[in-house]
């Protein structure tokens, strides 16, 4: 679920406690904007799903979690098309890959 490369070049850059303590800021906000994203799915608020959507992308990818990340990415694209069928597919994927991206990620913590 991680990009080993990128998770490695953070702790190089910051150092390994900041690296973990950050980590663990992300599992916590992750789980938080998943939950505010599906909320917002089932409310129809496009604007907010793109938003928020948006910002799991790019900590996502910030932390290595590329899977996490492309699936945001799509998230975001098709709330910018109004594409509604294509947003109800991938929100089935949504609770599935964002769990086990927060599992995995507990090995870096």
């Amino acid at each position: 679920m991680f990009v080993k490369e990128t998770v490695l070049k953070l702790q190089n850059d910051i150092g390994e406690d900041l690296s973990k303590q950050l980590m663990l800021i992300f599992i916590s906000e992750t789980k938080k904007l998943v939950q505010e994203l599906e909320i917002a799915h089932e409310q129809a608020q496009l604007d907010t799903v793109i938003l928020i959507s948006h910002s799991i992308k790019s900590s996502a990818r910030t932390y290595g979690a590329e899977t996490l990340g492309s699936l945001c990415e799509k998230i975001e694209s098709e709330g910018k098309n109004n594409n509604t069928l294509a947003l109800n597919l991938l929100f089935k994927q949504l609770s599935d890959i964002s769990e086990k991206t927060l599992l995995s990620a507990i090995k870096y913590t």
